[in-house]
């Protein structure tokens, strides 16, 4: 019996700190934005921000067990990169830095247009932005939308979730 691989190898990539990254999708996780006594977890749910979880399953049960938790909460898959290895721990969040200074009338055209919710200003120029279910694509997607279809965006983001490592998580 042959072990089934941990991602799939696709042509998914985005952009992290303007460069272009390519991702594989996990074939055992997803992350989720609220777990529901309806979404089985199997083992610990890892938290990735405060309202979302990443669920590892069988391979084979992927695709069922994600349809079923979008029918109540915001599902998307889970990704590492290809190049390293390392998780990429997407959240619902995406920071955008404009090219100038925005009306707050623009600014909420620029978040209607794709369905985003403003979470926070930090500038100027710089928002973070909530996907909606109404958004239509998870943020992986969206990223690339925005930095290759938006011009008067000077910087797009992923909200990541970053894993701490202690110590004695650090192999010699």
């Amino acid at each position: 019996m042959t072990k089934a691989p941990k991602s799939k190898k696709g042509k998914d990539y985005t952009y992290r700190d303007g460069r272009k990254v390519v991702l594989n999708k996990r074939r055992d996780q997803f992350v989720v934005s609220r777990l529901s006594d309806d979404v089985p977890v199997g083992n610990d749910p890892l938290q990735v921000p405060s309202t979302f979880s990443r669920v590892t399953c069988k391979p084979a049960e992927l695709d069922g067990l994600m349809e079923k938790s979008r029918l109540s909460a915001v599902t998307h898959h889970a990704y590492e990169a290809a190049e390293s290895g390392d998780d990429f721990l997407i959240t619902d969040r995406i920071i955008v830095t404009f090219d100038k200074q925005m009306t707050p009338e623009e600014v909420g055209a620029f978040a209607g247009k794709y369905a985003l919710e403003k979470v926070l200003k930090y500038s100027a120029t710089e928002y973070s932005f909530r996907l909606t279910s109404a958004t239509g694509m998870n943020p992986v997607k969206l990223v690339v939308k925005l930095v290759e279809g938006e011009p008067q965006l000077a910087r797009v983001e992923h909200d990541l979730k970053m894993r701490l490592t202690t110590k004695n998580d650090v192999k010699s």
